[in-house]
């Protein structure tokens, strides 16, 4: 029997929590009127929010009680003061929601926001295209499709127009100045469990698929996209003679992987799905396809359908993950794992 069943009994799963009422949304947007673009895409979006246009002001609303579900970030003048950057950080360290780019980034910020800075030349002060390293990724399709983002022309309004950053091992870089991936060389990050979008670009520098680029990620903070692989079934306490079915959803995924689908339950019996029949059980655990090389839309299918018989009451696990093509199910592709308990009275 592979591996795979040392992994089931220890896996935990998180997911963040969405933002189902109006949202109480908190920005700061230093200096007012030089970029109106989270302004304008805050109201494109049909959101309201509270404004504030100096540091003051803005550690007073992080600091008086109000749970704020979203605080923006957009300052090009003037530094963040000590008491500042730990409250904010407290409050995404609490859960908080924040979109953040910021002219005089401190090193400590950008790693809780889930990245890392060069020691040298950590900085540039002359605008850079920005390409995208995952097109797929929601951040940069939904609800607007991103293009590589271009600089538009003008004057910076401030003395830094963005960052070389290196994502952490729990964070995603989705773009960046070079047309791969590449160490040092990322744009803009997600992290804390897709709470938090660092941009380390000056956003006035872009066009209009900048505002764009804004809506997304309000939208995306907001309101987690779908993960990255989930497991419905119609019952977790599906009585004998009654009908069973598990369905699966995968989002996009640029590298190759193995898929390996899997039913244990008690006296160490194990069954798996059979892709393309939802109808066969396959005694042990094998995979349910190998090498796919990607996937470039999301992809739904029935694992499963039947008839719980009888005689088969007790616990069973059922887990369905993506692993890197060719390696055993150990340690699956970040997010594309669910495991599922179902209890058959």
């Amino acid at each position: 029997m592979r591996a795979i069943r040392i992994l089931v009994p220890v896996l935990i799963l998180t997911a963040a929590s969405r933002v189902t009422a109006a949202p109480n949304i908190l920005l700061l947007n230093i200096p007012p009127g030089i970029s109106e673009y989270y302004p304008t895409a805050l109201t494109a979006r049909g959101y309201t929010f509270t404004e504030t246009t100096n540091v003051p002001d803005f550690y007073t609303a992080l600091t008086d009680g109000t749970e704020w579900d979203l605080v923006l970030v957009d300052n090009y003048d003037g530094s963040l003061d000590d008491g500042t950057l730990v409250s904010l950080m407290n409050y995404i360290g609490k859960g908080g929601r924040c979109v953040l780019n910021y002219w005089d980034m401190d090193w400590a910020l950008a790693n809780f926001l889930g990245a890392n800075m060069r020691l040298n030349d950590y900085n540039y002060t002359t605008p850079l295209p920005v390409k995208r390293w995952e097109p797929t990724n929601p951040l940069l399709t939904t609800p607007n499709p991103i293009p590589d983002l271009t600089p538009a022309g003008g004057d910076s309004p401030s003395s830094v127009d963005g960052f070389y950053l290196q994502p952490n091992d729990d964070a995603t870089a989705v773009a960046g100045y070079t047309p791969a991936a590449s160490d040092y060389q990322a744009a803009i990050i997600i992290g804390n469990e897709e709470r938090t979008i660092l941009l380390g670009i000056t956003p006035e520098l872009f066009g209009p698929d900048m505002e764009k680029l804004l809506e997304n990620c309000i939208e995306y903070v907001l309101a987690p996209p779908p993960a990255p692989l989930s497991l419905t079934l119609n019952s977790l306490t599906p009585a004998i003679g009654s009908p069973f079915t598990i369905d699966v959803a995968v989002q996009p995924i640029t590298q190759t992987f193995d898929a390996w689908g899997c039913i244990f339950g008690p006296g160490a019996s194990a069954y798996s799905f059979t892709l393309g029949n939802p109808t066969a059980l396959r005694s042990g655990t094998s995979p349910l396809a190998q090498n796919i090389p990607g996937l470039p839309v999301a992809y739904n299918t029935r694992l499963l359908t039947m008839t719980i018989p009888p005689g088969v009451s007790g616990v069973y696990t059922v887990a369905v993950e993506l692993v890197p093509a060719d390696l055993d199910p150990v340690i699956p592709i970040k997010g594309y794992v669910s495991v599922k308990t179902v209890t058959v009275p």
